[in-house]
Formats: structure tokens, sequence, C-alpha cells
């Protein structure tokens, strides 16, 4: 009965966070405050070496909406998520483990052949509310943390707003709603394929079944 109750109620996130995807693009097509514009578009890939941090719901919303590109990039995705497991814990949670990754010099496993985000229209909070108004040359070359960020106001409210709805769609579970599970995005992606998502207090909840990603036929 729980389990039941777990998958209904990531799938009311799921849907809720698409409306939440569009709101947060509504707000990035209005001028910047600053008069600035952002150099960032579809297709530049200058800043996708930074480490991304993503809540769970957010990587199987990615997976479920994308299963050919995370086909493609499960090799990658594997590699990433084991380099990430065997890295101190703080990379994803301190501004010098973003420095750290970053000097790793991992393109993000997400890029395609022609270094394009292949979830694009899907990615993540993190990635969505990141503009920046320098030449993407310096995103490339200098660490994140020196570029000039534009903060369309949402950096903070976008992850705000997210919370807001696990704790609502997680909150009915019989027993109890699930924690909210922060983490390095190649590994909550590698826990939802290979079904180990967000368990609560060890009652077997992380047996989710796996999600097919054999090559199709």
């Amino acid at each position: 009965m729980k389990r039941e109750s777990v998958a209904r109620a990531n799938l009311r996130l799921r849907r809720e966070l698409g409306r939440l995807h569009g709101m947060l693009d509504e707000q990035h097509a209005k001028p910047h405050d600053t008069g600035l514009a952002p150099s960032c578009a579809r297709g530049c890939n200058a800043c996708c070496r930074q480490i991304v941090v993503a809540e769970y719901a957010e990587a199987e919303y990615i997976v479920a909406r994308n299963p050919e590109a995370i086909r493609r990039a499960l090799p990658k995705l594997r590699e990433h998520a084991a380099i990430l497991r065997a890295a101190p814990s703080e990379l994803a949670d301190s501004d010098h483990g973003a420095r750290e990754y970053w000097r790793l010099n991992l393109p993000c496993a997400l890029l395609d052949e022609r270094g394009e985000c292949s979830v694009y229209a899907d990615r993540p909070i993190a990635c969505r509310t990141w503009f920046v108004a320098d030449d993407p040359a310096r995103c490339a070359s200098e660490e994140p943390q020196s570029v000039r960020v534009l903060d369309y106001g949402t950096r903070h409210a976008g992850p705000d707003a997210l919370l807001r709805l696990v704790a609502g769609a997680r909150r009915p579970i019989p027993g109890g709603g699930l924690p909210v599970m922060w983490g390095a995005l190649p590994q909550l992606l590698m826990h939802v394929i290979d079904g180990r998502g967000p368990a609560d207090d060890g009652d077997g909840v992380r047996d989710r079944g796996r999600i097919d990603l054999k090559p199709s036929a």
C-alpha cells in the first residue's frame, strides 16, 4: 500500500514540476532589472562542467521524459556517478567542493554528440536558473564563481518552490512523507535508473523496480 502511495505522490510531483518549469521560463523571458542580456542560450555548453545539485524528483522527471537520451548517456552517467562516490561528500554541498568538481573537467554526461543538452526542455532548476552576462569563453575557462551571474529572482525562489512541491506531494503518504533527497545529478539519475529512490527510515521503499534502459530491438 505504501509503495503505491509513493508512486502516486511522485507522479503528481512530476506533473507539478513541469508547471514550475513553465513559470520559471516565463520569468526568464522578461528583461533583467540591470538591463543586461544573458549570454546563455540553448546550444551553449560553456558552463556544463559545473556540479549540478538536484532533487530526486527532478532526476525522476528527466528519466521518465527522456528515455532515449538517458540510454545514450548511461555509460557516462555510470562513470561520473562512480567518480562522485569516490570523492569527498562536500563536493555537492560547498563552494570549495564545486571548485574541486570544476577542476575534474567532466563535461555533463547529458551532452549529446554535438555538445548540446539532450534533456534541455526538462533540465534541472539549477541549470534552468543559471544565467551569466559574460562571454561564454570566460565560463569555459574560469571558475563559475568568477563570472557575472544574472539572478532573475529565481535562483533561490526556484529551489524553494520545488521544496514546497515535494512537501505537498509526499506529505499525504500514509505513515509520513519521504525525506527531500538532494544530490549530484549523475548519482540521482543512477538512483532512479537502478530503482534506488529515496527511502524513509529504511522501511523498504527503496525497492521501486528498475527502469528498463536496454537498447530497443
